[in-house]
Formats: structure tokens, C-alpha cells, sequence
């Protein structure tokens, strides 16, 4: 697959060109060891590995482990007969996902460690091979169907010395491409509304850096989608396609095509209402609620500018024909399970109206012995409205309290236990079918006609009691509330227990034990969860699932007084008696000062 200039090194696997410098790109030299030393040692390596993601540990682990890094090769269709180039691999997350798709992959990684761990978690598949070779110099002799820059056009300023280093790096990634090529960009959005919000930028760490336009000559730069459009145009490649990956391109749960927001009756807004942001800064403050913004961002037509970041396919202007592609407007991913239970869910147009269609992801792959839930629904039209979860949280707004909470979820209740069956005069001991354990309210849309229960994934074997359906509701919902000061010492549990009294309905310590049971044996099974961990959940704090921009609202509340206080202090300072006593402050101070050092000594 690789020929003159390089060499192979048969201890790792790697290809090299004799005399190269590899470069000191590096999560650091330990971290790198041990990402490594976990590849050689496990043994199934592939994208939904268990073993590699049960040794996620940290930042690193999780940006080189994490299904979730293939989702956005997922969504752009290669097929098994393409030669693809693969700029700047890291440490192999998304050339494991190109090399499972059957294409001919050349990946290419400047430095050598990390181009020994991309040859590491890819040594079962011959479609792969690994060179260890800068950008600027890689000679593979041929061209390529697909070339990709996914997360690597940002870095060009510190690895191409010219004017234009940008431009430069986008000139030789189009030089590798047939006339009929497609050159894949995945990179961050500078104004993505997380910046907005107050994530720090991704690379350098910062708030507002990207939007204030604060990148040096040499340090990595992201665009807006104009900025990025009048580059690829400057390198001449011809923009074909945009897609928007959220919450950003590292970790796509949901990728949206640019076709979505002109899709009548599609209510993108709502997609995103779980993709929430992440600042991997580690820094919880936000100034907004993202979810709460989106809907008015699509509405005037800016969402495709303020996503958080971008794919673009772009070709060369020599490209005659473009490929026929299946028309779809958003495709979403389940990864963090279990591969029997990890799905691709799309959206697309079809005869008839829009479809929502679900997929495994492993097909084939067996359920665990204990199985108790399976899929249920793989295809299903798509709901025109507003999903419920997102209509209460726009009713309720920031500052809520929980007689709030319970009227607004009061409509998915009584949808419950009009279902429901039995119970005599405790409604939460009613029976549902096993197709109701997900209706919650990110899954209900309001309909003129009333609510209608969407994305019906799951059906547990057996009926369910309400009660559990109740409680798991509340409690995956909670993060997405902002509650008074005097509720956020309650446990999560408490807070369920009191919102459902609120709403005529006692959970008792027997209710809240059953659904506990149910709900660690739901994550066990499908997301291999240890036992007890939804008991551990519920007796969290409830400040510790406070979302973000909470902490942010606190956080300017006491910035506010701070002000305030300061503000008194000068006022203070400028009165007559502050300064008549002044000189008598003064000789305190000294004789004090003196004091003190005398008692250090």
C-alpha cells in the first residue's frame, strides 16, 4: 500500500521516510506511553470496544477511546472501494473508524509516537497502513478518492512557516486528490454559540479568544463559516456540502445536514436539546442556556453560522459529476452502550413524507444473557411539533421553583396514567406496556391533536409500573432545571419524591425502591453500568446536576455584589471624615505592621 520513500519498521508498524524529523506535537510523552501500552494490551480494538472504553480515565483517554470520535465518519458515507488520505491521524480514533469501513486508508502522522499508537489500534485491519511523515512533505505517489483534515487545518499556522500557512495546508491536501476527489475539512466554529455562552477555546484555553479574533501568527486558528468559505475558495475548492456536528466535531452525538433547516415541518431545534456543550477547560460556567437560545437562532436562519463546529466537503473545480447521495437531514448516535445497543438513527426525506429510521451499529452483535429490554421501532414517520421537554423549558425559564416544575410536567403524567392500566387507587403501581419505558418528556411532541410519543427505541420485556416511568423522568430531566437556593441541598431522590407529591402522586419509599431496581437493571444491561449505580445517582445532591449556566447565574449574582460593595468602599473613601482620619489610619497601620512582624519573629 506504501511504497519508496518510506520504510517500514516491522516492531511498529509504521512507515517512514529515511532522514525524517518527526514532530513534537504531544499530549505529553507519558500519556502517550500509556494510550500505547492500553492498545497492545487489549484485544478487541475496535470502534465500540468495551475494553478501551472502560479505560477512558481522563481528557486524553476519552478523545482517543471514545465511540463517539466515529460518528462524524459515520455520517459521511464512505464505502469499501475508496482510497482515502488520512492528514494529521493522532492517535487513530478516526482512522479505526475509516479503516472499518472497508476503504484503502494511507494514514499520515507527524509525530512518531502517535503514529505508532494509530498503527497500534489499527494491526488487525490490512486496509490501513500508517505513515509517520509531515504534511507539507508526504509523497504517497497516487491520488486519493478522499483526502481529510479532521481537526488539523486549525494547527497549519505552527506547522507551515509561510504567509499563508492556511492555505498552504489546504493546497496540499487538494494536491492528493482525483479530478473527481472530495476533501473533508472537520474543524471548530470561532463563533459557536458555546463560545457565546463562555466555553474557553478548545485550543488555547481562553474565553471569548476565537470571537475576539485573538489568535497570533503562530498559534492555531478556527473560523466562521464565511471566513471559512472565502479560505477554501482562496485554495480553489469548491464548497459542496456543509453538515454541523453538535455538540461539536470531537464528540458528535447528532450531525446536521445543511439541507435540515429549509426541511418543512422539521424542527431542528429540538435535535438538539441533549446535545449539550462542553468546555474541556473542565469549566462549568456558562452565561446562557444553549437549548433555550437555539430556537430562536433557527428561526432567523443563523444556526448554521453559530453551530459549534463544521464539516465541510469541498472538491476540486475539475470535479465533472458528484456522487448520488441519499437525501438526509440529521442523523443521531447512540455509542456510550453496549455495541448490541448502539444505534444510528436518521432522518431523511422519503416517498410520502419524512421517515426516522434507526439502525445498530454492530449487527449481528448478541445482547447480554440478562437482556430484559430489546429494540423496538426501527422505523417510524416523523412528528411535526414541538417536543414537550422544550416547550416546559422555555415555560419555566431560568429561575423556577418546584410547584413550577410539577404543573409544567403535569401534561407527560397525565398522558402516563391515561395508558396505563390497573393500580386501583395508587396510580403509580398502574401497569404500561414495555414500550412506554422511555416516554419522558424528550420524548413526547405536542401536536395539535395532543401529545404523540416519538422514538419508541425500547420495550422491556413485561409490563412496567408508572412509577418508574415517573421517576426515571424526573430524574433524567433535573439537569435541565435551575432550582431556588432553598431546594439545592434536597438529593435527587428527594427532589422526585417532592415534585411527585406536587403533582398528587406519593412516591413512597416502596415506589422509589422498585424504579431504582428497574433502572439499575436498564443500565446494567444496556449500558453495562455497575450495580447500584442509579441508588448512587439518586443520592447525589442535587446541586451536583445543577446545569451549567446555573453556576454561571450564581456566579454573576456575587460578581454583583462584589460591584455593589466596592461602589460603598469608594463611596466611603471619598467622605470628609475618611479623610480627616487619615493620618490616624496611617500610624495604626505602622504600629500594627510592626507588631506583627515582631510576633513572626
Amino acid at each position: 500500500m506504501i511504497g519508496p520513500p518510506y520504510i517500514r519498521d516491522d516492531r511498529t508498524r509504521v512507515w517512514e521516510r529515511k532522514g525524517y524529523a518527526p514532530l513534537d506535537y504531544s499530549d505529553g510523552a507519558a500519556t502517550e506511553a500509556r494510550l500505547l501500552e492500553t492498545v497492545r494490551a487489549c484485544r478487541d480494538l475496535s470502534v465500540l470496544s468495551a475494553e478501551l472504553r472502560a479505560r477512558i480515565v481522563d481528557w486524553p483517554s476519552e478523545y482517543h477511546f471514545s465511540a463517539a470520535r466515529a460518528n462524524i465518519v459515520r455520517a459521511l458515507d464512505f464505502r469499501a472501494n475508496q482510497a482515502v488520505l488520512e492528514l494529521g491521524s493522532g492517535c487513530g480514533a478516526i482512522t479505526r473508524a475509516l479503516g472499518e469501513t472497508g476503504a484503502a486508508v494511507m494514514a499520515v502522522e507527524g509525530s512518531r509516537q502517535r503514529a505508532a499508537v494509530t498503527a497500534a489500534r489499527c494491526a488487525d485491519l490490512p486496509n490501513v497502513a500508517v505513515a509517520c511523515d509531515s504534511i507539507a512533505g508526504v509523497a504517497p505517489g497516487r491520488a486519493f478518492d478522499c483526502v481529510t483534515l479532521i481537526g488539523v487545518l486549525e494547527y497549519a499556522p505552527l506547522y507551515f512557516p509561510g504567509a499563508d500557512p492556511v492555505g498552504q495546508c489546504l493546497a496540499v491536501a487538494a494536491r492528493h486528490l482525483k479530478p473527481d476527489g472530495r476533501l473533508i475539512v472537520a474543524i471548530e466554529n470561532r463563533l459557536g454559540l458555546k463560545y457565546f455562552a463562555g466555553c474557553s477555546e478548545d485550543h488555547l484555553g481562553e474565553e471569548y479568544y476565537g470571537i475576539e479574533n485573538r489568535y497570533e501568527t503562530r498559534t492555531p486558528v478556527t473560523f466562521g463559516r464565511r471566513e471559512l468559505q472565502e479560505r477554501l475558495k482562496h485554495a480553489c475548492l469548491v464548497e459542496a456540502e456543509w453538515m454541523f456536528p453538535f455538540p461539536d466535531y470531537k464528540l458528535a452525538g447528532v450531525v446536521i445536514h445543511q439541507d435540515a433547516f429549509a426541511a418543512p415541518g422539521l424542527n431542528v431545534a429540538d435535535l438538539l436539546c441533549r446535545a449539550q456543550s462542553r468546555d474541556y477547560r473542565g469549566s462549568p460556567l456558562r452565561a446562557f442556556d444553549e437549548t433555550l437560545a437555539w430556537p430562536t437562532i433557527v428561526a432567523n436562519g443563523l444556526g448554521p453560522d453559530l453551530a459549534n463546529s463544521f464539516i465541510v466537503v469541498a472538491r476540486p473545480p475539475t470535479a465533472t459529476t458528484l456522487p448520488a447521495r441519499r437525501k438526509w437531514y440529521a442523523r443521531s448516535y447512540a455509542t456510550t452502550r453496549r455495541a448490541a445497543y448502539a444505534t444510528a438513527t436518521e432522518i431523511r426525506a422519503a416517498p410520502g413524507g419524512t421517515v426516522v429510521e434507526r439502525q445498530p451499529l454492530a449487527p449481528g452483535t448478541l445482547a447480554p444473557p440478562e437482556h430484559r429490554v430489546r429494540h423496538s421501532r426501527q422505523r417510524e414517520s416523523y412528528a411535526e411539533g414541538k417536543l414537550l421537554f422544550t416547550k416546559v423549558a422555555h415555560a419555566i425559564g431560568r429561575r423556577i421553583d418546584l410547584d413550577l416544575i410539577a404543573e409544567a410536567s403535569r401534561p407527560w403524567v397525565d398522558y402516563l396514567i391515561a395508558q396505563a392500566t390497573g393500580g386501583g387507587s395508587d396510580p403509580l403501581a398502574a401497569t404500561l406496556p414495555g414500550l412506554y419505558v422511555d416516554c419522558t418528556p424528550f420524548n413526547l411532541i405536542v401536536t395539535p391533536e395532543g401529545l404523540q410519543y416519538i422514538d419508541q427505541e425500547w420495550e422491556w420485556n413485561g409490563p412496567i409500573p408508572v412509577g418508574w416511568v415517573v421517576v426515571r423522568g424526573l430524574a433524567h430531566a433535573a439537569h435541565r432545571w435551575v432550582l431556588s437556593e432553598e431546594h439545592r441541598e434536597l438529593t435527587l431522590g428527594a427532589f422526585v419524591v417532592q415534585v411527585g407529591r406536587r403533582l398528587g402522586l406519593e412516591i413512597s419509599p416502596r415506589h422509589l425502591a422498585e424504579a431504582t431496581q428497574l433502572e439499575d437493571r436498564l443500565l446494567q444491561e444496556v449500558f453495562g453500568e455497575a450495580s447500584g449505580a442509579f441508588e448512587e445517582i439518586l443520592g447525589r445532591p442535587i446541586d451536583r446536576h445543577v446545569p451549567a449556566f446555573a453556576v454561571a447565574a450564581r456566579a454573576l449574582q456575587y460578581a454583583q455584589e462584589l460591584a455593589l460593595a466596592r461602589q460603598e468602599v469608594e463611596r466611603i473613601k471619598g467622605t470628609v471624615s475618611w479623610r480627616i482620619t487619615k493620618p490616624l489610619r496611617f500610624a495604626w497601620n505602622l504600629v500594627t505592621g510592626r507588631l506583627a512582624r515582631r510576633h513572626r519573629r
